[in-house]
């Protein structure tokens, strides 16, 4: 099953696939493409140029993730967003994972009313 990461309809964020497990030690990404199923719409992507940290909390090196940047998609609406990467070896793979839409709401005000 795949990882499940949550977005806003209205959400424009960047989703990092960490590969530095998979990759033998000295091996970087060459290339990574998303492909992203209709409703959701896809922005940049590339290998990432500077460290990143994935949803885990796991930071990965530079050349060591693919960064997708997603926006759009209907609320409660599940897609299955596919990552395939080249590395500097020639070794390819892909992995897919889930972006369940949702409209998020502030859990609870930080005070007793919301500001203006």
């Amino acid at each position: 099953m795949p990882a499940t990461l949550k977005k806003d309809p209205s959400a424009t964020l960047d989703f990092a696939v960490g590969l530095s497990a998979w990759l033998a030690e000295g091996e970087a990404l060459a290339t990574v493409t998303f492909d992203v199923p209709e409703g959701l719409t896809k922005g940049a992507e590339a290998v990432n140029a500077a460290p990143v940290t994935d949803a885990d909390g796991v930071e990965h090196a530079a050349g060591t993730a693919g960064v997708v940047w997603l926006s759009g998609g209907e609320h409660n609406a599940r897609y299955t967003v596919t990552c395939r990467w080249t590395t500097d070896a020639g070794r390819a793979d892909e992995r897919d994972f889930d972006v369940w839409v949702l409209n998020r709401t502030i859990p609870r005000p930080l005070s007793g009313r919301l500001a203006p």
